[in-house]
Order: structure tokens, then sequence, then C-alpha cells
């Protein structure tokens, strides 16, 4: 199991059998996107209603100068570049953000498992807005660890979003948070980990020797 939290936190309150193999996203051999220069803001929206953060982001941040990378998972991406020509704003159908938060000083998403844990492990801060199908959860562990700014809402607005950005970009602690985190999350070998708990045998994926029984 992962966690968007610190895998060495307190988690007395799960369940009895529950343990932690931090981050278990695959490792691509090759990107997709391999042209984008180091710029500060990466969003993701949920498909088909980029309305709900990508609009309102692209407004709170189009006029900042910031380099804003923008997947739209093939939804309205043509109206969307129609709407925001600039040239600091670069709207596809698909990011790899396994490339992209190489060079990225914020995620701006709707709290995503998979997005926010991919964040996390390469020590991006989060700006997270989204409370449905467990985002809720997720973002407020991201708001409870400090390595990123839990809007609490479905549908931020432009406002919100700018002055969540900007205490990220900043203070410092949200990126020295996420650093620590990534830090903590390469500690951890997830294969290794997973393969001792069903088999019940030991481990050093975190430098020791554990054994789960």
């Amino acid at each position: 199991m992962t966690h968007p939290g610190d895998p060495s936190s307190d988690q007395s309150n799960l369940p009895q059998g529950t343990e932690f193999a931090a981050r278990t996203l695959a490792e691509d051999e090759f990107h997709l996107v391999p042209c984008f220069q180091a710029g500060p803001s990466a969003t993701s929206g949920r498909p088909g209603s980029p309305g709900k953060l990508i609009v309102p982001a692209l407004e709170a941040l189009k006029d900042t100068g910031a380099l804003l990378i923008v997947a739209t998972g093939y939804s309205k991406t043509e109206e969307l570049r129609e709407s925001y020509p600039q040239d600091n704003i670069i709207i596809e159908d698909f990011v790899d953000f396994d490339y992209v938060l190489d060079h990225t000083d914020l995620f701006i998403c709707n709290g995503g498992y998979g997005s926010i844990l991919l964040s996390l492990s390469k020590g991006v801060p989060v700006l997270a807005a989204g409370i449905r199908e467990g985002k809720n959860d997720i973002n407020a562990h991201v708001d409870y660890f400090g390595v990123g700014i839990d809007l609490r809402t479905e549908s931020p607005r432009p406002a919100d979003i700018q002055r969540g950005a900007e205490r990220i970009l900043r203070e410092p602690q949200w990126k020295q948070n996420a650093a620590r985190l990534r830090d903590e999350l390469g500690r951890y070998d997830p294969n290794e980990l997973i393969d001792a708990y069903l088999t019940g045998g030991p481990t050093r994926a975190l430098g020791g020797n554990y054994e789960f029984i």
C-alpha cells in the first residue's frame, strides 16, 4: 500500500496488516515530451471539465511570466489554445509528467492519487483542488504534512489559486517539506517491501532487516 503522507509517521489508526510500500510507479524508458525547459508550474485537470481547474489556474497565472504546462487529457485542447495563446503557456493533450516534474516548481491538480504521489516523489509541492472520489482525504494529507495547500473545493476561483501559488513559491517550507518526503520515499524499495510482505520474509529496503509477520 502506498500513501501520500509520510510513510514513517504514526499510522496506529489504520487497519491491522496495513504496510507501506512507498512509490509504486512505473519508470519509463522514454519520454513523449522531451522539449520542455524548466518552468515553475504544471497543471493537470479532470478530463472533460477543464473549466473546473485548468481555466481558473490559467486565469490566475497567465500574466505572471511563468512557464505554464497544461495537460488536458484530450478535452477541448484546441479551444484552450485559442483562448490562451500566450507564449508562456503550453497546452497539450498529454504531458509526460514524469519528465516535466523534474523541472517544475509547483504542481496544480485536483488531488488524484497517482498525480500527488508522482509530484511528491519528485519533491514538487502541490496546490490541490478536489473533494470527490476520495480526493478530499488525499488533499487533507497534503495539507497536513505541509507539502502543499489544499484549497478544499472542487471549483477554485482564480484568486484562490493565485494566492496559493504565491504562498508556495514564496515560502520555502513547502519545497523543503516536499524534498524531505521525496528523500523519504526514495529510501523505500517498494518491490522488495511488497515481496517481503506477501512471503513473510525479511527485507532490507530501508537499510535495516525488517520481517513482516
